[in-house]
């Protein structure tokens, strides 16, 4: 939405929303990418750092979003630095959690995992959405970035 909202000026409606899609089809092609990397570096090193790597580099992009101009090529960074975050945080954080649960409790251990991820994610997008409307994007990325910044102190600082 972002990308289609500030390149539309520049680029007419069409073409950014068609662009927007294209980048976001790119954020996933990486984001499967990167996941494999990411899984193969959690193997040789600590995956809660890579975790934490991961909720870094997603409030590095959310503060590009917002001091950002909007250009093409920044856009395309920033979808790539969407598409590293997203592999890293899809192949690290289940891996964590498996080295937290006992073996015999995984499995509920995942369940719980996946329910408090998905309403995590309901309930930040009802929150992302309020403050894109009612403030402004800007807002909406800040409360992302904040957020994720929290996350990486919590992994760093539990160590």
């Amino acid at each position: 939405m972002k990308a289609t909202e500030a390149l539309t000026p520049s680029l007419g409606a069409i073409v950014a929303s068609s662009f927007s899609a294209f980048l976001y089809v790119m954020l996933n092609v990486g984001a499967a990418f990167f996941a494999y990397i990411f899984g193969a570096l959690g193997d040789k090193f600590s995956k809660n750092n890579l975790l934490a790597l991961g909720y870094l580099i997603f409030s590095i992009y959310c503060i590009g979003f917002i001091f950002s101009p909007p250009n093409i090529w920044i856009y395309a960074f920033l979808f790539l630095l969407a598409g590293v975050e997203t592999g890293a945080i899809d192949a690290t954080e289940r891996s964590c959690a498996a080295e937290l649960l006992e073996e015999n409790r995984r499995g509920t251990g995942f369940g719980i995992l996946s329910t408090i991820n998905g309403i995590g994610d309901f309930t930040s997008s009802i929150t992302a959405g309020i403050l894109w409307t009612l403030i402004s994007a800007s807002a909406s990325f800040a409360f992302g970035a904040i957020l994720a910044l929290i996350a990486t102190m919590i992994l760093i600082i539990r160590k």
